[in-house]
């Protein structure tokens, strides 16, 4: 048993020290962020199951060590699961009020728009609604608030200074973009990159290499999806327009990304009726 503890708790101290580096956004990232948030996803259930067993292992060595001097050594069991069971509340309860002010704060921000939407259009797979704002934006929320008026559907959010800015083509490939987000479940990797920033202490980097690099990855993972499915080439132009608009150096960055890699070519590329805008 004590072998247990000491490789479990090794190998999970390997994996939160040498993450943050191994991990950081380099080429390999950069060329499949897909990827690369799937290896985040693996190392943190990683570190999960690693401190699950390390914590199991650790208190069932302590209770064995200990029940040869109690008489009876059986209720040691109780009070060992008791205290487990109250560690687990207390991590719950910071989990669960960590993500509800999260959606309190995404459904906050989409009620505070609700009032300035002037059209919904029902799509096959979300709402796209446009937004009347000269700012220029756009997001999805995975599941719309019931202040938003299009049910428990997806919703992509589109201002009509994005609308002007853009042409009818790289208007389509941000739709698809945002849309990207709420296909891959993007708002939900954002989520659990957040709670583990919250639970993990100062001094150790894992947390917040974690978020930066969920950050930055699901963005590249939706623009690869959406260049794919609705133009590289317009795609990049459109984030090149926004740069400029609103000074945002990291959108020239993606847009100087995507022009690096092969696609295929736009002409060539059937983009589908849910991206599609007049």
């Amino acid at each position: 048993m004590l072998t247990v503890v000491i490789v479990s708790a090794a190998l999970t101290a390997a994996i939160l020290l040498t993450a943050p580096r191994l991990l950081a956004p380099g080429a390999w990232a950069l060329r499949r962020p897909a990827a690369a948030l799937r290896v985040w996803m693996l190392s943190l259930l990683a570190v999960i199951c690693g401190l699950l067993t390390t914590v199991l292992s650790g208190t069932l060595l302590i209770v064995t060590a200990v029940a040869g001097y109690l008489r009876p050594a059986h209720l040691l069991i109780p009070v060992a699961v008791s205290v487990l069971m109250s560690a687990a509340a207390a991590v719950w309860i910071r989990l669960k009020h960590c993500h509800l002010a999260r959606v309190r704060s995404v459904h906050k921000a989409v009620a505070a728009l609700e009032p300035h939407i002037i059209s919904r259009s029902q799509r096959d797979a979300f709402v796209l609604a446009r937004v009347e704002s000269p700012e220029v934006f756009s997001y999805a929320v995975d599941r719309a608030p019931a202040e938003a008026g299009v049910g428990a559907r997806p919703l992509v959010i589109v201002s009509t200074g994005m609308q002007q800015l853009l042409s009818a083509a790289q208007l389509q490939t941000i739709v698809a973009h945002e849309y990207a987000h709420v296909r891959s479940r993007h708002e939900l990797l954002l989520r659990i990159a957040a709670l583990t920033e919250a639970m993990s202490p100062r001094w150790l980097a894992y947390g917040q290499a974690l978020q930066r690099s969920i950050t930055l990855l699901v963005e590249l993972a939706a623009d690869d999806s959406a260049a794919a499915r609705a133009g590289a080439v317009h795609l990049a132009n459109a984030l090149a327009a926004v740069s400029q608009q609103t000074g945002d150096p990291s959108l020239d960055l993606r847009a100087e990304r995507l022009t690096l890699g092969e696609w295929t070519l736009t002409h060539r590329l059937q983009v589908p009726a849910d991206f599609r805008v007049a």
